[in-house]
C-alpha cells in the first residue's frame, strides 16, 4: 500500500504544481492561461505596433478616445472600418488600412463603390459614410498563423469594447 502512494506521489506533485502555474499565467495574462501553454507549444507569431506595450494596452477602458487611445499607445498596425449592411444603402461592410492606406476591403461590393487597394484613408472616406464602428488592432500574425490579439472598438469615436487574446489557426 505504501509503495504505490509512494509512486503516486510525484505524479500528484506535479500535477499541483503545473495546475499552480496554470492559475498563475492566467493572473498575470491578458490572454488565456490555458491557451497560452497550448501557443507556447505550438509556437507565437505575434507582431505588434511601433511602441505597443501590454503595460500600456492594461490601462486602455472603454469610454477614451482615440486622442487618449494614440496618446497611451501610439498608431494601431490597422485601423478597420465596419458598416452594419442593414443600415446602407451600399454592401461595402469592412475596409482594412494600414499606413493610411487601403489593404482591403470586403471585396466586391466595395470594389463597386470604388473602394481599392492602395487607395489613401482620405479618398476612401469620400466614398463611403462614416463607419459604424472602427476597429484598432495593435498585432497580428507576421507568419499567418497563432498570434495575440490587441484590439480596440470605437462607437462614436470611443472605446467600446477591449479585446484580449488568442487568435489560433
Amino acid at each position: 500500500m505504501l509503495t504505490n502512494v509512494a509512486r503516486r506521489l510525484p505524479w500528484l506533485v506535479l500535477l499541483i504544481v503545473f495546475l499552480g502555474l496554470v492559475i498563475w499565467d492566467q493572473k498575470r495574462s491578458m490572454d488565456a492561461g490555458v491557451f497560452d501553454v497550448l501557443v507556447k507549444a505550438l509556437g507565437e507569431h505575434t507582431e505588434y505596433a511601433a511602441g505597443y506595450s501590454d503595460q500600456a494596452f492594461r490601462t486602455t477602458r472603454s469610454g477614451m478616445t482615440e486622442q487618449q487611445v494614440r496618446a497611451i499607445l501610439g498608431p494601431p498596425l490597422t485601423v478597420s472600418w465596419s458598416y452594419d449592411p442593414e443600415n446602407r444603402n451600399n454592401k461595402c461592410v469592412w475596409i482594412s488600412f494600414q499606413n493610411d492606406k487601403v489593404v482591403a476591403s470586403h471585396y466586391q461590393e466595395c470594389d463597386a463603390i470604388g473602394i481599392r487597394n492602395g487607395m489613401s484613408i482620405t479618398e476612401a472616406s469620400a466614398q463611403v459614410n462614416p463607419p459604424d464602428e472602427i476597429f484598432w488592432s495593435y498585432s497580428k500574425s507576421h507568419a499567418g498563423t497563432h498570434f495575440r490579439v490587441r484590439m480596440l472598438k470605437f462607437s462614436h469615436g470611443r472605446v467600446s469594447s477591449v479585446t484580449t487574446g488568442w487568435y489560433l489557426d
